[in-house]
């Protein structure tokens, strides 16, 4: 029951961050028969093909999009933007995981919290995994003054 309404909840907070992210972006999540991809508005253009059961969690941040992708029950991330100076388009973490969150650091995009079959695990903001999907629960630990 908690599951549900955790997943109720989420799913709704999606739907109205997707709303706010939309009016900021040129790209829109486009559904093309029975599968989901990235439209720009303005070329008319798939920024990401649509070959996906759902697209979620449309955030974008200054230029770049985040989006989660659902593919036969699991989720994984799609990015679209800049990294290390080059244009990346596609898949960033592969559809392999119950759960997916983004984590940032003062505003600033810093990576992914990827959970699967009850176990935690982080990965950098290039989908590499920077801590193995074995913990119970990861916490953060906060700076302060400098030490």
């Amino acid at each position: 029951m908690n599951k549900l309404l955790l997943s109720s909840f989420l799913l709704a907070f999606s739907f109205l961050q997707a709303q706010k992210n939309l009016l900021n972006s040129e790209g829109v999540p486009f559904l093309k028969g029975d599968k989901w991809g990235i439209m720009n508005i303005k070329t008319k253009e798939f920024i990401i093909e649509p070959k996906y059961d759902r697209i979620e969690n449309f955030e974008k941040l200054s230029t770049n999009l985040y989006p989660f992708y659902n593919q036969d029950g699991k989720m994984g991330a799609l990015f679209y933007g800049e990294v290390d100076g080059r244009l990346f388009k596609g898949e960033m973490i592969p559809a392999k995981y119950d759960s997916i969150a983004n984590i940032y650091n003062n505003g600033k995009f810093n990576g992914y919290l990827v959970y699967d079959k009850n176990k935690n695990g982080l990965k950098n903001n290039k989908g590499e995994l920077v801590i193995p999907v074995e913990n119970e629960r990861i916490y953060s630990k906060s700076k302060k003054n400098n030490d």
